[in-house]
């Protein structure tokens, strides 16, 4: 009778069970309280809005001055995304490399005996707010900037138009998990911030760098199927010569996602909290 009884695992406070759902919605609770959260997503978000307001203005000033460059298309509105790919990577580290910094993993694993699902909902928090603010961002620059385009202010009626805002929210999605994935696998900020900003913008031109000097092509070649750039293609309105397209660029960064997240779910089930 004892035996039966200590083997049972505990009555979860209050009868209810431990679901998928109730740990989303810790994982929301415990990232939105945060006021560098806020912060963090604000500033964000009024990078993506404010950015292109330049080559508006310059637009505006001098429409002949960019004509053939940036140009009153729809991709002139992502340009703040690049911006947001950093503070969104650091903000997915922080998000699970907090948590070991402060002891409150223990308290979160002891709740959660499973582990995985405290990383999976983490991710599913970090993927919609981050999807939440490139999309929003991206319209609200098209609104600010319709007095400075004039008539030839960026058109949304076409499904080009809408893929770039979509994919907008979509990478920025991407580069969250991505850094969540590697805050996860080394539990260090500074290493994993280190990491993630390396991988998404430092290793790209040091490859290239590579490649001219050297000769070597293969250096350029692995550049387009990294991360940041795979992500990067759905943005884009028009052919760059790129191996990947919009849809198959997002699924190369999906792939760097599964086999990051995919470590970091292993170690974390095998480690010790």
């Amino acid at each position: 009778m004892s035996a039966a009884t200590s083997a049972r695992p505990a009555e979860p406070r209050g009868g209810r069970a431990v679901t998928f759902g109730r740990v989303v919605r810790s994982e929301r609770i415990k990232l939105l309280t945060l006021r560098s959260t806020w912060w963090v997503l604000a500033l964000t978000l009024l990078a993506v809005v404010a950015v292109p307001l330049l080559p508006a203005a310059l637009y505006a000033a001098d429409p002949a001055s960019l004509a053939g460059a940036l140009g009153p298309d729809v991709g002139a509105l992502t340009a703040g995304t690049e911006v947001a790919v950093i503070t969104l990577g650091v903000l997915g580290v922080l998000a699970v490399t907090n948590e070991y910094s402060s002891g409150m993993v223990r308290a979160t694993m002891t709740a959660v005996p499973r582990r995985t699902p405290v990383l999976l909902a983490k991710g599913v928090v970090l993927a919609v707010l981050a999807a939440l603010v490139g999309v929003v961002g991206v319209l609200l620059a098209w609104v600010v900037t319709l007095p400075l385009y004039g008539d030839a202010a960026p058109s949304l009626a076409t499904a080009t138009a809408w893929r770039v805002v979509l994919g907008s929210g979509l990478r920025l999605a991407g580069v969250a998990l991505l850094a969540l994935a590697v805050g996860a696998l080394l539990r260090s900020a500074a290493g994993a911030v280190a990491v993630v900003l390396g991988l998404l913008l430092v290793l790209p031109g040091v490859l290239q760098v590579a490649g001219f000097a050297t000769g070597v092509e293969a250096f350029g070649r692995v550049v387009p199927f990294l991360p940041g750039q795979a992500g990067a293609v759905v943005t884009q309105v028009a052919p760059t010569g790129d191996p990947l397209g919009p849809w198959t660029g997002l699924l190369v960064m999906a792939a760097w996602i599964a086999v990051l997240g995919g470590a970091a779910v292993a170690l974390l089930r095998s480690r010790d909290v």
